[in-house]
């Protein structure tokens, strides 16, 4: 039953983190684009930071 549900979760998280990586490098090349700085002054977002990608 586990193993069942792994299979299940890990694409569904994969895709997930995919998406939220394709969402985050649009805002931060609109932001490049329109000359804003980077949100780098915020030291302890953790993975709120604009900057951080998710991987697996």
């Amino acid at each position: 039953m586990f193993l069942g549900m792994g299979l299940v979760a890990l694409p569904v998280t994969v895709s997930v983190y995919k998406q939220i990586n394709a969402q985050r490098d649009l805002e931060e090349e609109g932001r490049h684009k329109e000359g804003r700085e980077s949100l780098r002054e915020a030291k302890f977002l953790g993975d709120q930071d604009p900057s951080f990608r998710y991987t697996i």
